[in-house]
């Protein structure tokens, strides 16, 4: 027999055979070989599925519209990497999170901003993490087109014609492009994650699940068939006749209501956010948002103790219009959008609006770094009682929980009588720590 000398595909080295073609110089290397080909076609098939997946989710709906708006593909020249798009989805998400829902309704407190804006004379703004900021609507708007530098931007002598999009192009067109341009981007994407259909599509699912159920039908293609042709029919009700023909089929509707996110949070989850991307955020406006964050959730007096003009927590002068934590959040907003900082917060310099009182009931406790401060400047405050033992401690704070429990029985029986007036003033704390009423 003639022995052939081949290369194996599997280890690269050479071995000696008679069989013409052989492609393995042995069963392990041919075994393994296989194992990578198939878990590579069942990759492969996974992230085609996830791309026909991908026009009837949320987040594919939201680059579609954001690519129509833009007039081009290339307003996607920021996703870079898998985690650009991930990041791109979870803030996305966040946004979601942030506005909250009524009723399964999103709320529209809070949208996403481009800090270099789409639609500049000789530059357009990109869709990517690093050139979006969660913002208040009424911000968002206001704003506009200006521009105050940075972001992700292209220029518009780089845009390309055959990457542009028109009225012409179908959907299924645009996709086409998406999917083109960001290549293996997005099959690296697709890979690790499964796009979520909308509500709306998810309500269309189980329509049409419902009444091909009734149809008592037994042939799984003619199953198959008729669930299309319904899903199809469903695409073209408006979301109220769904949701009626939901309710008549006994079908569950998205009804989620849930609280958004209060401005100041957003702003310093934003700050954090781009001071991860480099980005160097105000340190003093930083300061004092973290420091407003944190006294609103601390409920130990002896913490957080500063007085702070305008605020809407715990020692604070409660304004009727503008609040210390929505101008903070404000002056993050506009540092985030290369803007001028305003300082001056109700006529004075916002540094003022923090200060140490002059008395207090018990010690209290250095627990920021503005405290410290200040209290370096100006010394700490006249307590009326001193420090307690450990023990004495545990027995005050049981006492001022059982109060605290009495105050909010007597505010919800008098809320439940008396909900559309003012309350007295003694019953006005626990009406707030129960959300139930607000001074503004």
């Amino acid at each position: 027999m003639v022995q052939r000398i081949y290369k194996c595909e599997e280890c690269s080295n050479d071995f000696t055979t008679h069989r013409h073609g052989q492609r393995f110089c042995n069963s392990t290397c041919k075994s393994t070989f296989t194992k990578r080909e198939n878990k590579s076609n069942r990759q492969k098939a996974t992230i085609q599925r996830r791309k026909e997946k991908l026009p009837h989710s949320g987040f594919g709906n939201y680059l579609l519209r954001e690519v129509r708006r833009a007039g081009t593909v290339q307003i996607l020249s920021g996703l870079t990497s898998a985690k650009d798009i991930e990041d791109l989805q979870r803030l996305r998400s966040s946004c979601t999170l942030a506005n909250g829902f009524d009723n399964g309704k999103i709320r529209k407190d809070y949208e996403l901003s481009h800090i270099a804006p789409v639609s500049s004379k000789a530059s357009m703004g990109l869709l990517c993490a690093k050139n979006l900021v969660i913002t208040t609507r009424s911000y968002n708007r206001k704003r506009g087109k200006s521009y105050s530098g940075g972001g992700a931007f292209i220029l518009r002598s780089e845009l390309l014609t055959k990457w542009q999009v028109n009225e012409k192009h179908s959907d299924a067109q645009v996709y086409t492009k998406i999917e083109n341009f960001l290549g293996a981007v997005l099959d690296d994407y697709l890979a690790l994650h499964a796009p979520s259909y909308t509500v709306r599509n998810q309500l269309i699912t189980r329509i049409a699940k419902k009444e091909i159920e009734s149809r008592n039908l037994t042939d799984k293609k003619e199953i198959e068939r008729q669930t299309a042709a319904v899903k199809n029919i469903l695409q073209y009700f408006t979301t109220e006749e769904l949701e009626d023909k939901a309710s008549k089929l006994d079908v569950a509707v998205f009804g989620m209501t849930k609280e958004g996110w209060s401005e100041l949070t957003v702003a310093l989850k934003e700050a954090r956010r781009f001071a991860e991307y480099g980005k160097v955020v105000n340190p003093t406006l930083l300061m004092y948002g973290d420091y407003l964050d944190l006294r609103k959730a601390n409920s130990n007096p002896r913490c957080y103790f500063l007085q702070v003009n305008g605020s809407r927590g715990r020692y604070g002068t409660v304004l009727d219009e503008l609040s210390i934590e929505d101008h903070v959040s404000e002056q993050l907003t506009r540092e985030l959008h290369c803007e001028k900082i305003d300082w001056i917060y109700d006529g004075r310099p916002l540094a003022e609006s923090f200060t140490v009182p002059k008395q207090t009931v018990r010690e209290v406790e250095v627990t920021h770094r503005l405290e410290e401060y200040l209290i370096g400047k100006y010394g700490l405050p006249n307590a009326i009682y001193k420090v307690m033992s450990p023990e004495q401690q545990l027995i005050e704070q049981r006492i001022l929980e059982q109060q605290k429990v009495k105050e909010e029985q007597v505010a919800q029986e008098w809320y439940e009588e008396n909900g559309d007036i003012d309350p007295p003033l003694y019953l006005q704390d626990a009406l707030i720590r129960m959300g139930l009423w607000l001074p503004f």
